[in-house]
């Protein structure tokens, strides 16, 4: 089933994984400037 969905929507599950992966990265970079800052 969820191969399924997946091939259906092929472009918003790759949407999907670039912006779950911009906010990690935006997290990392918000944890980094807290540190430097303390």
């Amino acid at each position: 089933m969820i191969r399924s969905a997946y091939n259906d929507n092929p472009e918003k599950n790759v949407l999907k994984c670039e912006e779950n992966h911009n906010k990690t990265i935006y997290k990392k970079k918000i944890m980094l400037y807290d540190m430097y800052v303390k």
